[in-house]
């Protein structure tokens, strides 16, 4: 009686026919990656837990195609316009730019005779010989850094201040030496292999600006913004070759 009375009884909250409780139950993966409130819900309305699976597994792999595909979008003359004058504007630049940084040699050319513009164009040997009181070697200067750039500042004629143009020797007073600041140069081009050109030799005085042939039958002065280039050039080359003889002789 006991027996049957007992199993008369009805479950307890929490709990199955089987002896088992909630907590035992299976649960469905769209259940698992629910909030407790959301739970709460679907617990009253079990075919939200179908939808919200089917809403999760039956996602738009390119949620944006609007924004690529937008039928407000459209060519039109004006743009076509815009887009010609940006590429004529970039082409123009460019020539400008080309033109610019091309050196200009009409003038020096009438200046410095061809040869001389030939030699300092592709000459194959460069020496930077002393002058005047000047005691340092001679420096090789063929290969070093820098010689591009001193061979353009030579050869571009807006390098030059032309209303100083003079049938005169470049150098004067030299002065006196002084150790590792060079005033009185000469450089002497030469083109062994090739055979280009006779020997080309330009002096420069380094203090006042004054360039021209060795043979004294022309000057001409470079300007001022020129002048320190020049000067730091042979400068930081002198003390350079000097540091490489003392170490050398060490």
């Amino acid at each position: 009686m006991d027996r049957l009375l007992c199993s008369d009884q009805e479950p307890k909250p929490g709990t199955h026919p089987d002896n088992t409780t909630d907590s035992d139950q299976p649960t469905t993966a769209a259940s698992r990656h629910l909030t407790p409130k959301q739970l709460s819900v679907n617990s009253l309305n079990p075919s939200s837990l179908i939808m919200t699976h089917s809403q999760e597994t039956q996602t738009d792999p390119n949620p944006h195609t609007d924004k690529y595909n937008d039928p407000r979008v459209t060519i039109t003359r004006r743009g076509v316009f815009i887009a010609i004058g940006v590429s004529i504007f970039a082409i123009l630049g460019a020539a400008a730019s080309i033109i610019g940084r091309r050196t200009q040699l009409e003038k020096t050319r009438q200046f410095w005779g061809e040869t001389t513009i030939i030699a300092l164009q592709l000459g194959e040997r460069v020496e930077l010989r002393p002058r005047g009181n000047e005691s340092f070697e001679t420096v090789e200067l063929s290969g070093t850094p820098g010689l591009g750039h001193l061979r353009r500042l030579l050869l571009d004629e807006r390098n030059y201040d032309w209303t100083t143009v003079s049938d005169q020797p470049a150098l004067g007073d030299c002065g006196e030496p002084i150790p590792r600041k060079p005033r009185c140069v000469q450089l002497r081009l030469t083109d062994p292999t090739a055979n280009r050109f006779e020997i080309v030799e330009i002096d420069l005085d380094l203090q006042t600006g004054w360039v021209g042939a060795s043979n004294g039958t022309k000057r001409i002065k470079v300007l001022e913004r020129t002048q320190p280039k020049l000067q730091k050039y042979f400068e930081t080359t002198i003390t350079v070759e000097q540091l490489r003889s003392d170490f050398r002789n060490d």
